[in-house]
């Protein structure tokens, strides 16, 4: 009986967190976002490629695998935060801040997700997939989060990852880094600063408690922000209409392209004038609207 180890002494990993908790850990919302645009990529790619072969498992099972990265991700990224998410309004409540969740509980949700989605984008695609997918999570994880405070250039490295998820879909179709792979990832990449840097500019005092520099200009909401939320309109649009002019995509697509491009655009010409927060709510929501309709006219 001396040599039993004594049952108080010995640490048992429970979980205190709710399932709502590991939800706002992992960004169920924007997870499930990423993991939508990866599984359009897909179908674009087994839509266009006459040698791809559509299996609804790989769909299911991508969606899955693109979800649980995202969540992996997002987890890390929360880990990191947590003290300066405790400065933030918008960020207060997260599971870490208020207690209801371990950094332990968080740290072996990160870590079981991330292996399980590597895992099946590995098992269900091929080892190109799931090394971009392990890339994409290092970099936002590891390079993008800890740059947030200390250079603007954060928004470059973290437009890698986030461009990511539509390019693995396609090239999970497809099985190749082709060309027209890369302009899907250079469409979704340029999309990244206009979308970010409008939500950037809606966020900016919040972001400011923590000391984060989340917007292009140390002026913060000035004139200078506002071009360049408006240039990278101008090179969304100009890159979407690359598919039109390769071939790959027809009128239907080109037309879709530039209406949304056009209505960024205007939004972003707005914002220029005015400096107003409604101006880049308006960039920010039809943001969101450019990159659903444009990669699925990519179909037509």
């Amino acid at each position: 009986m001396e040599n039993q180890p004594e049952i108080s002494n010995v640490e048992v990993f429970t979980s205190k967190a709710s399932v709502k908790d590991y939800l706002i850990l992992g960004k169920f919302r924007l997870s499930l976002l990423v993991a939508v645009t990866a599984c359009i990529g897909y179908l674009v790619g087994v839509y266009k490629d006459p040698y791809a072969e559509f299996h609804f498992a790989s769909l299911l099972l991508l969606l899955i695998g693109g979800f649980l990265l995202s969540a992996a991700s997002n987890a890390l990224n929360q880990v990191m935060e947590r003290d300066s998410d405790k400065l933030m309004t918008r960020t207060q409540n997260r599971p870490l801040v208020t207690n209801s969740m371990s950094i332990n509980e968080a740290l072996v949700f990160a870590f079981i997700s991330s292996i399980l989605s590597i895992f099946i984008l590995g098992i269900t695609f091929n080892a190109t997939v799931a090394f971009l997918g392990l890339g994409s999570l290092v970099i936002y994880a590891f390079i993008y989060t800890p740059l947030k405070k200390i250079t603007p250039i954060c928004a470059f490295v973290g437009a890698l990852p986030g461009a990511a998820p539509p390019m693995l879909g396609f090239i999970g179709a497809t099985g190749e880094i082709s060309f027209i792979a890369i302009i899907i990832f250079a469409i979704q990449f340029f999309w990244q600063f206009v979308h970010f840097w409008s939500l950037a500019w809606l966020l900016h005092e919040d972001y400011l408690k923590a000391g984060y520099f989340m917007l292009p200009s140390r002026q913060g909401k000035s004139k200078n922000s506002a071009f360049q939320i408006w240039w990278y309109s101008l090179l969304m649009t100009l890159a979407s209409a690359i598919p039109f002019l390769i071939g790959f995509s027809g009128v239907v697509y080109l037309i879709v392209a530039m209406i949304c491009g056009g209505i960024v655009l205007w939004y972003a010409l707005q914002l220029y004038k005015t400096l107003e927060n409604k101006d880049a709510k308006k960039v920010m929501l039809a943001s969101y609207l450019h990159i659903v309709f444009v990669l699925v006219a990519l179909l037509f």
